[in-house]
């Protein structure tokens, strides 16, 4: 991997209390096979472990061929998000950070027979991102409005309250119905 310019795909699977990460690296040259610098990096939701973290990323980035490093986690919530911004306001010019449906990282998952894990969804999520052309990241722009995701949330919530109250009085109407 040396002899090559390659780019590092970083994928964080974001749970409560940690994070399990994944590092790999995808030369330019398509004749030359991707592969895992680390498979298993685990980090807590403190400020000195997510710099060491970052650090640790950094190390294996310092090298003269390591074009570009590339952040990638799912959107899981509060958790995830509370990484995200964390990592996006440390980034430096050669990094990026972005965000993945969560159906889409299983469904990839699925339909490539991988099981499920954290250290194998970061593995998974840094596969998805170096390899994959046709990956959709999730816009940040939601995230970054507070009252927008809010209020989003709020709507969402809304949503299933009537949802549930629709469904109650579709069995309430069947069981009038059945009474006569």
């Amino acid at each position: 991997m040396k002899n090559y310019d390659y780019n590092l795909f970083v994928g964080i699977d974001v749970s409560k209390g940690k994070a399990d990460a994944a590092i790999l690296a995808v030369p330019e040259l398509r004749s030359v096979k991707p592969r895992f610098l680390r498979k298993k990096l685990s980090f807590k939701f403190i400020k000195s472990d997510v710099v060491e973290f970052l650090n640790t990323v950094r190390k294996y980035s310092s090298d003269q061929h390591c074009l570009h490093t590339y952040f990638a986690l799912e959107v899981t919530g509060i958790y995830s998000t509370n990484v995200y911004s964390f990592i996006k306001e440390n980034c430096n010019s050669d990094e990026e950070i972005h965000q993945l449906n969560t159906d889409f990282v299983n469904k990839w998952r699925e339909s490539h027979n991988i099981s499920k894990s954290d250290p194998l969804d970061a593995q998974t999520i840094s596969t998805i991102v170096g390899t994959d052309d046709d990956v959709r990241y999730v816009s940040d722009s939601v995230f970054e409005n507070k009252n927008g995701y809010q209020d989003l949330k709020a709507l969402v919530h809304r949503h299933y309250q009537i949802k549930k109250l629709h469904s109650q009085e579709t069995n309430r109407l069947i069981a009038l119905c059945d009474c006569y």
